[in-house]
This record gives C-alpha cells, sequence and structure tokens, in this order.
C-alpha cells in the first residue's frame, strides 16, 4: 500500500551550498500539510490563554515528500521523495537536493522518520518491515537496517508489520522512539486490532539485543477519539504533540492538534483546529537553548528602589556550549548591585558592579546543562514608564544561529526583553488651597496653592496636569520657602496633577486618585424649566426655560436635542416620554435640571358587551381603553353609576333599558363611549310551588304565563305526561317528584318554574286489627284493604309469638280474600291469641313502603 503525498515541492532540484537555505532550530514544531495543488509547510507556535497559530514559512508545489526529520547537525530537514527510492536534503526556500538512492527497493513505502542528535536520518520502509539509519551529513550512506517485532511480553508477537505513519525519537534518550497504531479495520496493514490505537515504544539502542523490539504502551483516551497520527514532534521544553485526525476511512483528513503522555496514554485536544489535509507529517529541532530572562518586582519607584534580573540558560542539546560572551545593559539612571549565579566564566573588569553593563566571557554551558544567575540592580534617576533589559548570548554554534537574545517567559511574544515598569513617587501630605473664580463670565480667575514637605524650596519644577477633557499643558514653577507652588489663571474645571518633577531630573512625583475641582460660581445662574407635560398623544408639548441673568441651554431626551429657550413639538406622539434634561450655561457656569415628560397614549374608549337583554337577564359592559392608571366613570338610566372597568346588573328589568355611557381619564386624557341597552318584551310564568294528589284520577297542571302569553311550552319530564309542548297537561300517575315548564317567546326571551307532585303517605292501607276465622262468611281473613295508591302489595307475613312465621304470601290481589292468611298453620285452626305481622306495598309512583303491627285471632 503506497499512501498519497502530504508535501508537494518544486519538480526541479536545485544545487548550492550545504549551508544555504537551513531551517531554524529553535524548538518550534514544523507541520506539512497538502491540499490538492499547493502545500504549506508551517511553524506552529503556542501562546497564552491557549492559543495555537499556524505560520506558513514555505508554499510547494508538484513533488512529495514524507518521513520529516529535522537534522540538529546541519539544520536541514531530511525526508524520502514520493513515488522514488531516493533520500533527500530539504531547504527552507522549497529547493531539495537528491542524496542518493536505496538500492533495496525499487520504490520506498515510507510514512515515518526522524533524525537523531549525532545527525543520522532514520526512516521506517513499510515493504521491509524495517527501519532503515543513514549517514547523511558529510556522506550519504546505509549504515544500519533494524528489524521490527513485537514484544514478546505484549498481547503481541512475532515480526511487526503494522503500517506506522510518523516516529518521534525522545530527545533526552535517542535510543528510544515513540510511534502510534493507526485504528482502521478496513486496512490489513493496520492490524492488530489488540494495540490499535495504543502508543508504542520503538527501542533503537544498536548495542542492545533487544533493537526493534516495539513495545504497545497505553490506549489514547476514548474521549479524544483520534484515529490516526500523521505528525510526532517534541517541543524544545520537551513536550510531546500529535498532529492527527479524528476521523477514519479513505476521506479522513489531519487537522487535530494533541498533547500526549505516552507513559499513561494521557492526551489532550489543544487549540480549536489547525490546518486540514488528507496526511500531514512533521518533525522538530528539540535540541534547544532556552534563555528566560525575569524582573522583579513587576513595578518600581523611579528613584531609590531595586529590581532583581533573573536569567535561567537551558542546553537542551547534546552540543557542548563553551566560550560563549553573555551580555546585557540596564537601562540608564540604574546601577548594578551583585551578580550571582552556578556559572562558570569571566566578568569583564570594565562591566559588573556599579555599572549599567554586563560581560560574562567564556561562559560554559554542558549539554543539557542549566546555568542561573540574578543581577541585582539599584535605580538611581529613571524616567516613569517601560524599560526593559536583555541578554544576548554570541560565539554560539550554527546549531544556535550563533547568537541568540533572551525571553520574558511570562509574556507572549517571543524573545522579548525582561521589563518593569517605573513608577513615579507617590506624593504624601499634599495640601490643596483653592481660590474659586468669582464671575461667570472670568473663566481664568481661579488659583491654587499646592503644599507638601516632599517639594524643596527655591528648586524649580516643572507641573503637568490634564482636564477633563484630556487636555495636558505643562507649568513651570517655584517652590517657595513654605514648601508650596501657585497655579494662577486657572480656568474653571477638573484637573488631575499628572507630574511634578525637578528641572533636570528623570523621575517625577505623581499624586494619585485626586482631582482638583476649580468651580466656576454656579449659583449667580438661575435656571427654571416650565412645561405642560403630562399631555395626552397628539396635542403640542412646550418647555420654556427661564434664565436669570441670561444664557444658553441646549434641550436633551426623547428624540430631540435642540438650543433654544423656548421649545415646541406640535402633535407629539408617546416616543416624546421620558427624562429630558435642560443645560443651562452662562459663560463658566452651569445649571441643569433633569424633569419627566409623560404623553400618554390616546384613549381610545369603547365598550363591549350585548346590547339587547331579556328581562332577568344578568348584563355585563366592559369598557376598553389604552394606557395604565385608567380612571373609569360610569352613568346609566335612574341614576346608575359604577367606578370599575366592568359595569354589571345581576337581573334586568324594563327600567335599565336605555343609554349607559363611560368617560375614561388618565389624568392626561380623557375620551367618551356610549352604548344604547334594550330590554325585550319577556314571558313570566305564574305556577303553584307544590301540588298534593292521590292519583287515583289524573292531575292537571295549570301555569298562568304573562308578559307574552305568545311562547312555546316544554315540560320535563314528558313521562307520565299527556302532553310535553301544551300549556296543561296531565299527569296520569306520577312518574317523578317534579316538574318543569319552560316557556320561549319570538325575541327568544324565557322564563322557567318548577312543580312539585306529592301524596300524603297516610292512608295507604287499612289493615284490620282483629279477624275470625271461623268461616261463617265474615271476617274470615286477614286481608289487606288498599287505597287507590297503591299498585301491589309485594308481601304479607305473619309471625306467631315466639316468631315462627304462620303464613306468608306475596303479590296479593286485594279483591281475592282467600289469597290471604285463613287463621290455619299446617292446615290446623291456630290458636286464639294475638300474631305479628309484617307487609312491603308498591305504590303507585313506584316507592315501596315497609309496615308491621299486630292482629288479633278471634274464634
Amino acid at each position: 500500500m503506497v499512501r498519497p503525498a502530504f508535501i508537494l515541492f518544486a519538480s526541479f532540484c536545485l544545487y548550492g551550498s550545504l549551508w544555504s537555505q537551513t531551517f531554524k532550530c529553535d524548538g518550534r514544531l514544523i507541520l506539512g500539510t497538502n491540499n490538492q495543488d499547493f502545500t504549506n509547510i508551517h511553524t506552529i507556535g503556542f501562546a497564552p490563554f491557549f492559543v495555537i497559530s499556524y505560520n506558513p514559512i514555505a508554499t510547494f508545489n508538484d513533488n512529495g515528500f514524507d518521513a520529516l526529520g529535522f537534522n540538529p547537525r546541519d539544520n536541514y530537514i531530511y525526508a524520502t521523495h514520493q513515488n522514488t527510492n531516493n533520500i533527500v536534503r530539504l531547504r527552507s526556500d522549497g529547493t531539495f537536493e537528491t542524496l542518493g538512492a536505496v538500492d533495496l527497493v525499487d520504490q520506498l513505502e515510507v510514512y515515518a522518520g526522524d533524525c537523531t542528535p549525532d545527525g543520522r536520518y532514520l526512516c521506517h520502509d513499510n515493504q521491509l518491515d524495517q527501519i532503515l539509519v543513514f549517514n547523511v551529513v558529510n556522506q550519504f550512506d546505509l549504515i544500519e537496517r533494524i528489524n521490527l517485532f513485537w514484544d514478546p511480553s505484549s498481547v503481541n508477537s512475532g515480526p511487526f508489520t503494522t503500517r506506522i505513519d510518523d516516529f518521534v525519537i525522545d530527545p533526552i534518550n535517542p535510543t528510544v522512539a515513540y510511534s502510534f497504531q493507526p485504528i482502521g479495520n478496513f486496512d490489513p496493514d493496520l492490524l492488530p486490532l489488540s494495540t490499535a490505537g495504543y502508543f508504542l515504544r520503538i527501542n533503537l539502542d544498536l548495542n542492545d539485543p533487544n533493537v526493534g523490539m516495539v513495545t504497545p504502551l497505553e490506549p489514547i483516551n476514548a474521549n479524544i477519539d483520534i484515529t490516526r497520527i500523521g505528525s510526532l514532534f517534541f517541543t524544545g521544553d520537551g513536550g510531546l504533540y500529535g498532529y492527527g485526525s479524528q476521523e477514519s476511512g479513505p476521506n479522513a483528513v489531519e487537522r487535530r492538534l494533541i498533547s500526549i503522555n505516552p507513559q499513561t496514554g494521557q492526551t489532550n485536544a489543544t487549540g480549536i483546529g489547525g490546518p486540514s489535509a488528507p496526511f500531514s507529517d512533521g518533525c522538530s529541532c528539540p535540541y534547544n537553548l532556552n534563555i528566560y530572562y525575569v524582573v522583579e518586582p513587576p513595578v518600581a519607584t523611579c528613584t531609590d528602589s531595586e529590581v532583581t534580573y533573573s536569567l535561567t540558560i537551558r542546553n537542551r542539546s547534546y552540543e557542548p556550549l563553551s566560550e560563549v560572551t553573555l551580555t546585557d545593559t540596564v537601562p540608564e539612571g540604574m546601577l548594578i548591585q551583585s551578580v550571582e549565579g552556578n556559572f562558570t566564566g569571566d566578568i569583564d573588569p570594565t562591566t559588573g558592579v556599579g555599572t549599567r553593563f554586563l560581560t560574562i566571557n567564556g561562559l560554559q554551558i554542558p549539554p543539557f546543562g542549566t546555568v542561573q544567575m540574578t543581577i541585582d540592580a539599584q535605580i538611581i534617576d529613571i524616567p516613569i514608564g517601560n524599560l526593559g533589559s536583555q541578554v544576548h548570548l554570541k560565539n554560539l554554534p550554527s546549531l544556535f544561529d550563533e547568537e541568540r537574545v533572551s525571553d520574558d517567559p511570562y509574556t507572549p511574544n517571543i524573545n522579548d526583553p525582561a521589563i518593569f515598569a517605573a513608577d513615579a513617587i507617590f506624593l504624601e501630605d499634599v495640601e490643596l488651597e483653592i481660590t474659586q473664580p468669582t464671575d461667570c463670565l472670568i473663566n481664568n480667575d481661579g488659583k491654587v496653592i499646592v503644599s507638601g514637605p516632599q517639594f524643596m524650596p527655591g528648586i524649580a519644577y516643572k507641573v503637568g496636569l490634564f482636564n477633563q477633557d484630556w487636555d495636558a499643558f505643562m507649568r513651570d514653577v517655584i517652590v517657595d520657602n513654605n514648601n508650596s507652588f501657585v497655579l494662577d489663571s486657572m480656568p474653571a474645571g477638573n484637573y488631575h496633577l499628572d507630574l511634578v518633577q525637578p528641572e533636570g531630573v528623570q523621575c517625577s512625583y505623581e499624586w494619585k486618585d485626586t482631582t482638583i475641582n476649580i468651580e466656576p460660581p454656579h449659583d449667580q445662574l438661575e435656571a427654571i424649566v416650565e412645561t405642560n407635560s403630562p399631555i395626552c398623544e397628539g396635542m403640542d408639548l412646550v418647555m420654556n426655560a427661564v434664565l436669570s441673568p441670561g444664557g444658553e441651554v441646549e434641550w436633551r431626551g426623547a428624540p430631540v436635542i435642540m438650543n433654544v429657550l423656548s421649545v415646541l413639538w406640535e402633535n407629539v406622539d408617546t416616543t416624546f416620554s421620558g427624562e429630558y434634561k435642560m443645560t443651562a450655561n452662562y459663560g463658566a457656569c452651569e445649571q441643569v435640571r433633569l424633569f419627566d415628560v409623560i404623553v400618554e397614549p390616546a384613549i381610545n374608549a369603547s365598550i363591549a358587551g350585548e346590547t339587547d337583554y331579556c328581562e332577568r337577564d344578568s348584563m355585563q359592559l366592559l369598557s376598553e381603553a389604552v394606557g395604565d392608571s385608567l380612571i373609569f366613570e360610569w352613568s346609566g338610566p335612574n341614576n346608575l353609576s359604577n367606578t370599575d372597568s366592568i359595569f354589571e346588573i345581576a337581573s334586568m328589568t324594563p327600567e335599565n333599558g336605555g343609554t349607559y355611557e363611560v368617560i375614561v381619564d388618565n389624568f392626561a386624557c380623557q375620551d367618551t363611549a356610549a352604548v344604547d341597552i334594550s330590554i325585550l318584551p319577556s314571558p313570566t310564568i305564574e305556577m303553584q310551588r307544590f301540588l298534593e294528589s292521590d292519583f287515583c284520577d289524573p292531575v292537571s297542571l295549570n301555569p298562568v304565563i304573562t308578559g307574552d302569553n305568545q311562547v312555546s311550552y316544554t315540560w320535563t319530564p314528558a313521562e307520565s305526561l299527556s302532553c310535553a309542548d301544551c300549556p296543561n297537561p296531565e299527569i296520569q300517575f306520577p312518574m317523578a317528584s317534579a316538574y318543569q315548564l319552560q316557556v320561549v317567546n319570538d325575541t327568544l326571551c324565557t322564563d322557567s318554574a318548577t312543580i312539585f307532585v306529592y301524596f300524603n303517605p297516610e292512608d295507604l292501607v287499612y289493615i284490620p286489627n282483629a279477624f275470625s276465622p271461623n268461616f261463617d262468611g265474615i271476617n274470615d281473613y286477614f286481608q289487606l284493604f288498599p287505597s287507590c295508591k297503591v299498585l301491589n302489595i309485594k308481601t304479607l307475613e305473619v309471625y306467631d309469638r315466639w316468631g315462627n312465621i304462620v303464613y306468608s304470601g306475596s303479590s296479593l290481589h286485594p279483591n281475592a280474600p282467600d289469597e290471604f292468611w285463613d287463621g290455619r298453620i299446617n292446615g290446623e285452626p291456630a290458636a286464639i291469641g294475638t300474631y305479628l305481622w309484617r307487609t312491603e306495598i308498591e305504590l303507585i309512583n313506584g316507592r315501596f313502603i315497609g309496615m308491621s303491627g299486630d292482629v288479633n285471632l278471634l274464634r
């Protein structure tokens, strides 16, 4: 499998001096991205607050290269030429030089590469499953072929045949390289699946029998979701980064920068995404020289104070630095007090303590060594503002461009000086004696006497002030014997004393957070505002200013700014409502008046509700209007009145018909609405409330209709009535205890009434208290004699005195005596005496009634 090229370069080769067009070894990451017709090489910069910048340094076309490695021995980038078997040297101007061919294959299949600190170039060929080691600086030849195999103690075993997209050599331990196994079961070159997504460690120690052993370390964080890392690089301070893809499949692109801890698998996304490309490759020169220079405190007084510069030099390379020259210069007006640290070198006797300059000759910094020193400096007399110092290192090897300058690590800029702010001397116990102006029309007769113990009598000072408009101006003064100076001819205004500086001195005094207020005699100006607010929308708004003794005005507020004494706006709307300010000026004097203008919206009163009502209907009229804080005043027929927004009458009568009017007011606007209310003819039912009947005969209902008797009738319920829509129906037998009549006339006015029908439950049935069952034809049976109110004798039971039932009958017919008890028990005459009875009867209205008592049996 041959991966498409990720960097395209010019198709021609330019040969020149070996040491021309090199890249910088400054610890920054170098990233190559391909976007079809052109390819950029970027440097990746890190700024505070996690800001990542990608800065193009070259654009290339037509040639593809892979397996980039930065060589710290000559500051060139080495790579393989895509679709060939050539190893090339890349220059920073976009040209390249072919060093030689690899005869082992007709075409290299290489994606991963890097350079060792001693200048060898290594790349991994996917066909050979080997890492090839080349001499490339002074001559070109293949010196080693490292076979790769899985660590026997891991989950995998045997030869390592997995495709890797990049590896990076550890700058601290060059016998170790790190790589990443991509994720994707669509490609057999990415197997085995058991370690897909793992960081890998490769043993490059040629003196170790396990050289070429690949050990899986830890899987990448699942939340990062990286499937491929095309670029791996170390920064100059030892941080490991990768650039890859979060997607899978043939159309995936690489655009995510991550930071990596290969020992734990902990990864974090960095920035918000970089340039997109189908594939990327990267390299760096992590063998950096860091020169950090900071100064404390960040703010110091411009005289009689001290600062301390702290210098840290870290040689993160395998180059021993010797005979290095260090120079530094502190700002004019300062002197070096001491130089201390763990450095090896000689301070030039013309520099150092008692001077502004420092030169150290023969400074030595071993490989991966650190030099630290502090420089204490006395501030004698310096100007206020920011002042910087920067250390220069000279006589450096070509790896570090022969000269480097220091950097303040706490600032976002690269290679910037250590800066502190010189602050003025704070004035204490200063007293002011202010003479205010006496006339509004004389604007420069104010005077200020400034006194303070820090002012030296007889000394000339420059005094800087700025007014409320930040206009700056200077005054030359001489301090008198009272430690005072005078600022005269001061126009009215607010001033800040910004600078008090003795002549011939760079340092100055400052009076912080203090305002000198020179006030004109404002009380000489009288200003009155007159307005007709509040007003209603559509009216004219009037505002007048009355000034004494005179002056000019400015009106501000709502939609207007005007400069006349009297203002008239015709036909205003509600946008004119709001707070207004009238500013009156008479010379230097000023008066300000704040006032509110209220333009109420037109009320547009109306009345919502029905206009026609039947008698006894409830009326509800709603006054609708625009605005808040409304007052309602209703009037109606027969002196009706109300002050709510709703006018209600629970039951309308003919006297309630007529005109209803409402006046709505909001103290600025008023509007009136009216409505005519009609009372329609309505029928009235007069009918007795209760009706008693034994229902032995039909009962007639006889209502009387007044008011409007041209009505339709509806009786409910209709059951047992002779008719349900006639004025006088008859009740054949009672099916309900109440009947309701509703009548409706032609105007749909209605009335209803209910009559309750009942009968007296007494005299329902005659029950004798004695009978003589001697069969003489007279009173031979214990028989019940029901009235017409009874529909059925449901049951009858007779008991002896011990509670034994002696007779039981059901559904007894009143005209059949032989169905009743004949005085016998089991066919034998019962004994003379008293017997108990119990019966249940059904009335014609469907009710059931139980009754009980006793009867005497006689012979």
